[in-house]
């Protein structure tokens, strides 16, 4: 999501509300694009549980 919305400059905050709109909106319609966001959250959420909490993004 973060690549689609700033692929180019951002001006005003119009148009990073437009852009974070229009990213959301490919994401829910693309199903590739949500598997992968699914797949990460799931690789995320699992290394938290095993690190306790603690700090695991070393380990992405």
């Amino acid at each position: 999501m973060k690549t689609l919305i700033y692929e180019t400059p951002i001006e005003t905050e119009e148009e990073l509300v437009a852009r974070i709109t229009a990213a959301a909106y490919q994401i829910q319609n693309i199903p590739a694009v949500f598997e992968r966001v699914r797949e990460s959250m799931f690789r995320r959420c699992h290394l938290c549980i095993e690190a306790n909490g603690g700090i695991f993004e070393h380990l992405l």
